[in-house]
């Protein structure tokens, strides 16, 4: 499952900047001569954005381009291993980029 939201403002008729986020929802497997999964994790993404609309800001659709930077965290998968003890993966942060177009 992924699922996320952005907020974003007007500075002038074509430029925005904003803020997105999204959750993915994974899981984490092991895997050899079979498969095995350890358990669920959430990816995570904070990217802030400027985009910039093309076109007559009164047009009902607009081509845009957009572009941020910011993180994704990893989240850490707790299990239990072949000997019956708790253990986890650790989390994890690192720097990510945004990137779109559409209209």
């Amino acid at each position: 499952m992924h699922f996320g939201f952005s907020l974003g403002f007007f500075v002038t008729p074509s430029a925005e900047v904003g803020f997105l986020w999204r959750r993915q929802a994974t899981k984490l497997d092991i895997s050899g001569t079979t498969t095995t999964t350890v358990g669920d994790m959430n990816i995570d993404g904070y990217h802030g954005y400027v985009a910039y609309n093309f076109g007559n800001p009164e047009a009902r659709a607009r081509p845009y381009v957009m572009g941020g930077l910011g993180a994704t965290h990893y989240g850490s998968v707790s299990y239990t291993r072949v000997d019956g003890s708790a253990a986890s993966t650790p989390s994890g942060t690192q720097f990510s980029t945004t990137w779109g177009a559409g209209a």
